[in-house]
């Protein structure tokens, strides 16, 4: 059976999506390709005839973003599902890359050096995409001291006809006391250079009016900068991404040949190492065979803090006559005015008094008539579970408590705020007993059916029932 889809996606007659679709109905298979939990499993309450949702899990969901998931909680059917390892278990080597993964993102963000020792334990949630909440233990090499980083890695489906597609969403030592969100990475907003389709394979440097492009890597390097070895054991797996054993067989790696590409400049020719956004053309073999890899990395965050980013291109009527009108139009955001552009703005809880022309305190009467404001509402507490579909259902309905609309655009009357083109919407709302704050943008280009929402929300402490 491994042999049968592999050969179909490798021929590209099979995609990652439908292969996923056809292992997910074959359960007899599903842990010979790990789209199920493997380890030591927590018995959770994963049957469908137990449809409603534990109050406990979503508070731990919340309260840990999802990292830290006890045994004595009804799990959904696609919730977060915890897996706990032995003192000498080893997780499986997917997960072991991607514990190493969020290692090297946080060391470079951080410009730290923590080494990966052990994984204890790992989340995992299916089905949309493959995400893993990975709890690693580190050492700082700095002063020998332990730690305990947590790291969201996502597995999703290919889109620009690469094997293997991998994000991070959090890498961060885990906090004394709950705090943080998790950012979506924002695609939009990554250099036109490495986005689309993959690269072609690079042998060597390019011409000689294109070597600023371009650094081969030395020996030293390597021996400097682990993480290429990373990269290139995640270039093998992609390879055996479907086979654990055949890529387990095949390690260790042995690298031949690394060339950087990159748009970015440096003083020297070795900091290309260093860049945010690289093609990274790697020549290697395992067990006597030779590959060749091309691994793009790009390092990317929500454009303004924003923890959700949406925007519609097209919103009409079907036409009566097919082919009427722009077949896809993008939001042109550069033409936004400036007063909605860049980092969210702070929460604010009162109107101004010093600035009523700006600000606007919604009254009941206009919640009654604007239906949408209660979309806007759902879209910030959306924004808080994004990454919990079962977590955000079960907190609707929102109670809308207050918003205060801000705008710079001038209007007959006060009410006539919320029909601006450009506003911010600061929302102060609760859901099952918790308190949420929301500042959402919504800006527009001038184009017909062109609306941006940017959306970041807050939750406080859960109010006594």
């Amino acid at each position: 059976m491994a042999d049968i889809l592999r050969q179909l996606l490798d021929s590209g007659k099979l995609s990652d999506e439908t292969c996923h679709s056809i292992l997910c109905g074959l359960s007899k298979h599903v842990d010979t390709f790990h789209l199920s939990k493997t380890e030591e499993e927590v018995d959770g309450w994963t049957s469908e005839e137990d449809e409603q949702l534990d109050e406990e899990y979503c508070r731990q969901v919340t309260v840990s973003l999802g990292f830290d998931i006890d045994g004595n909680v009804r799990i959904p059917a696609c919730g977060i599902s915890p897996v706990f390892l032995g003192a000498n278990e080893n997780p499986r080597s997917d997960i072991a890359l991607y514990g190493h993964l969020g290692v090297h993102c946080f060391n470079i963000d951080k410009e730290r050096k923590l080494k990966y020792m052990r994984i204890p334990k790992y989340n995992i949630q299916f089905p949309k995409a493959m995400s893993f909440y990975i709890t690693v233990e580190v050492k700082d090499l700095a002063d020998n001291s332990a730690h305990t980083l947590q790291t969201l890695v996502t597995r999703s489906f290919s889109r620009n006809g690469e094997h293997l597609r991998v994000s991070t969403g959090i890498c961060r030592i885990k906090p004394e006391t709950p705090e943080g969100d998790i950012c979506l990475v924002d695609e939009e907003a990554i250099d036109k250079f490495y986005r689309g389709a993959m690269p072609n394979f690079v042998s060597k440097e390019g011409a000689d009016d294109d070597k600023l492009r371009f650094y081969e890597v030395q020996e030293q390097d390597i021996c400097a900068n682990d993480w290429l070895r990373l990269y290139t054991e995640f270039a093998l797996f992609s390879f055996w991404r479907y086979n654990e054993d055949g890529f387990e067989s095949c390690l260790p790696v042995e690298i031949k040949k690394i060339i950087v590409e990159t748009c970015e400049n440096h003083r020297e020719p070795r900091l290309k190492l260093k860049s945010s956004n690289a093609i990274f053309h790697i020549n290697f073999s395992a067990k006597s065979c030779d590959y060749k890899s091309v691994t793009l990395v790009t390092r990317l965050f929500p454009k303004n803090g924003e923890g959700l980013r949406v925007f519609t291109g097209i919103c009409r009527l079907k036409p009566a006559t097919p082919g009427k009108g722009d077949a896809y139009a993008i939001l042109d955001e550069e033409v936004i005015d400036g007063f909605y552009r860049g980092d969210m703005p702070d929460f604010v809880s009162e109107a101004r008094a010093d600035d009523e022309l700006r600000f606007y305190e919604v009254q009941e009467q206009d919640i009654c008539e604007n239906d949408w404001l209660r979309l806007y509402t759902e879209f910030a507490l959306f924004s808080f579970w994004w990454f919990n579909e079962d977590g955000y259902e079960w907190s609707l309905p929102v109670e809308i408590n207050k918003i205060v609309v801000e705008t710079s655009e001038t209007h007959r009357e006060p009410c006539l705020k919320l029909k601006s083109s450009n506003a911010i919407f600061h929302i102060n709302f609760s859901a099952k007993g918790r308190d949420y704050r929301s500042v959402v943008r919504r800006s527009t280009d001038g184009k017909t059916g062109h609306i941006l929402l940017e959306v970041k929300s807050w939750a406080d402490q859960p109010t006594s029932a």
